[in-house]
């Protein structure tokens, strides 16, 4: 019996489409079309067997694309989108996989939406409504799945929520705050595999918080704080942006700034990566085992203005996207060192944002 194919999938918020491509098991990126969904479709998430893709279109009417994905050949099947409730720069499943949990950053909302036993999100939310905080920017949902944790840039807070996988309601009464320091700009979160450490990436300041977490009470203890960035950086605290799609104003020279984008966790643990999306780099930090710390190992030069990085599920390969690029790089990761080798370019749709790899089950 034949191992099952490593699927890779790219929003392309200026094409509205999503590309499609296989992972060959030599390490090369090969393209399989693309299927429409919407301008300014952006993030995604998938399920854990790999059969259903979901994304979420930033343009009116707001919506999620959600389809089926052939095991063999990759190709998605498009299902009725479904409405909702407000203009989604983040979506994730529940570990259920019966809600999806949503974050607004130009609407200061979050939201969650049953998922049916056909797949499909109702557009009716089970919980909607608005944090008290400003621009949410991401979700991460605890590995026990009793808490949710939305980082917002605007206010640089990072909240915590109660969640009811029984009901799908976030318990906006027991919500708890932390503060982070002023221009932070907590953006993306991500739990070690070991579910123990969080970290969250600062947009603006370029720092990673490193977060202990209480497995009972969900309780968040600042552990470390490290920038992802080289001491000799000629970037300068940066500013909140725009939503996608809203012509940028301002009155700043923005090519000084630091913007950080996106980071992941290869699956081993033992490495963490983030982009930086002024000067083009990804950035690798070593990840202590046995206290989750980190260490600044370097950068790599990638595509323009990185939004998107993945890897596969081995961790031998990172796959980067540019907003302002013509093509995505896949790198092969040093298993030793963490050191990014560029091995391949391929051509991609405009505005290639969000990168999600499945393989089917």
């Amino acid at each position: 019996m034949s191992s099952p194919k490593t699927h890779v999938y790219v929003s392309t918020s200026g094409a509205g489409e999503v590309a499609c491509f296989e992972l060959t098991p030599t390490g090369q990126l090969q393209a399989h079309g693309a299927v429409a969904a919407g301008p300014l479709v952006m993030p995604m998430t998938a399920t854990r067997d790999g059969q259903r893709l979901h994304a979420a279109v930033r343009s009116q009417p707001f919506r999620l694309c959600s389809f089926d994905v052939n095991a063999n050949s990759g190709s998605l099947t498009p299902q009725p989108a479904v409405a909702l409730a407000d203009n989604m720069v983040y979506i994730a499943l529940d570990h259920t996989e019966r809600w999806l949990v949503c974050a607004s950053y130009s609407g200061n909302t979050v939201a969650v939406h049953p998922v049916q036993d056909n797949g499909q999100a109702s557009p009716t939310p089970a919980c909607f409504f608005p944090t008290g905080g400003h621009k949410p920017h991401a979700i991460a949902i605890s590995p026990d799945n009793r808490f949710v944790y939305v980082p917002h840039l605007g206010s640089d807070e990072l909240q915590t929520y109660p969640f009811d996988a029984a009901t799908g309601l976030l318990d906006a009464s027991a919500m708890r705050s932390i503060r982070l320091p002023d221009n932070f700009g907590p953006r993306h979160l991500v739990f070690a595999t070991d579910g123990r450490t969080l970290y969250l990436l600062g947009e603006m300041s370029g720092l990673i918080a490193v977060f202990e977490c209480n497995a009972d009470t969900g309780t968040l203890t600042l552990t470390q704080t490290l920038s992802t960035l080289p001491a000799d950086t000629p970037l300068r605290p940066g500013i909140p942006r725009v939503p996608s799609g809203v012509n940028e104003t301002a009155p700043l020279d923005l090519s000084t700034l630091i913007w950080c984008a996106d980071l992941l966790i290869t699956p081993d643990g033992r490495f963490l990566y983030s982009t930086e999306r002024t000067r083009d780099h990804i950035s690798c930090l070593a990840i202590d085992p046995l206290n989750g710390q980190l260490q600044y190992q370097g950068q790599t030069s990638t595509e323009r203005q990185p939004r998107g990085i993945a890897c596969d599920p081995e961790g031998r390969y990172l796959i980067s996207s540019g907003e302002h690029a013509d093509h995505l790089s896949l790198f092969r990761i040093d298993q030793a060192s963490g050191e990014l080798e560029r091995v391949q370019r391929v051509p991609i749709g405009g505005g290639a944002n969000w990168i999600q790899v499945v393989r089917v089950t």
